[in-house]
């Protein structure tokens, strides 16, 4: 399960900082386009001679924070290389979109039932009872009973018998045997006092991760449907506004950041719903895994 997790966290990791380097990609040309609009209204006298830089210097900023991203993205690599024991150095393919799984009915019984700590901790309670009703069984009384014939040749036979008791209930030895009795009974108690400290654990990191979920796919749901659109449709406007000479060159740098960040925000609450699952996944114990795909033999001529 740690292994399984870790590799769908680099997994998500990876795929976000490529997806982010693809975000800061696709403004260069707008910004691109902004300095060339910029160039033609101040050939035209209708702008400043600013407006021309300002394109440059946000396309040096964009392209800054792009290269840290594609450091990241090569760190997710070398992260994602190791844990599949492959060198570090070699490159990852094209990733397919991350499987979300879905949130089971009710993943606290879920968990209960199927985590591996629970598993553990209920064989230590059984070994731990069994120890007890053997020290228990000692209790009871064992009976020796034998007899037999010895034939001595030239001389007259004879005839033997036995008998024995253990009495380990005996008033001189029954204080031995009440105290392993005690303390093993104690130890049962123990243990099943760390199971229910064990489930309480698993609880909160279910309920945790249920709440992350739900928090991560509320803000996705917000970005995706009201600021991502407002953002955009800002932009549009105040872009339009400047080519007809109603607007400020700052008033599109501002709108292109607000669509940029917008975007880098929504791809990175995505992520979040991705780890918030594995972290679910992690807390039930019951991380899934990927189906390896069946290798296709290459036909001979």
């Amino acid at each position: 399960n740690d292994i399984l997790d870790d590799v769908r966290q680099a997994y998500v990791g990876l795929a976000l900082a490529r997806e982010t380097v693809i975000l800061y990609e696709r403004q260069v040309p707008v910004l691109r386009e902004l300095s060339e609009a910029a160039t033609v209204r101040y050939a035209s006298g209708h702008a400043e001679q600013h407006d021309i830089v300002r394109p440059f210097v946000e396309l040096s900023r964009l392209q800054a924070d792009a290269i840290t991203w594609r450091a990241r993205a090569r760190s997710e690599e070398a992260r994602l290389n190791t844990l599949l024991g492959r060198l570090v150095s070699r490159s990852v393919e094209s990733l397919s979109p991350a499987r979300l799984t879905d949130v089971p009915t009710n993943p606290e019984a879920v968990a209960l039932q199927r985590h591996p700590g629970m598993a553990l901790v209920a064989a230590e309670i059984a070994r731990e009872e069994a120890e007890l009703a053997r020290l228990q069984g000692e209790r009871r009384p064992d009976f020796v009973v034998g007899g037999g014939y010895m034939l001595m040749p030239g001389d007259a036979g004879a005839w033997t018998a036995r008998a024995g008791i253990t009495w380990p209930n005996a008033p001189w030895s029954r204080g031995r045997l009440d105290a392993a009795i005690a303390a093993q009974a104690l130890r049962v108690e123990a243990v099943a006092a760390r199971r229910e400290v064990i489930a309480s654990a698993i609880r909160r990191g279910v309920y945790d991760a249920q709440i992350s979920i739900e928090a991560a796919r509320q803000r996705a749901s917000l970005i995706s449907t009201t600021t991502l659109p407002h953002v955009q449709h800002a932009f549009e406007v105040s872009r339009t506004a400047y080519a007809a000479g109603r607007a400020d060159f700052a008033d599109i740098i501002e709108g292109q950041r607000a669509v940029l960040a917008a975007d880098v925000e929504y791809a990175m609450v995505q992520a979040e719903v991705a780890f918030a699952l594995a972290d679910l996944d992690r807390a039930m114990g019951v991380v899934p895994q990927e189906p390896t795909p069946a290798v296709q033999e290459e036909e001979q001529p």
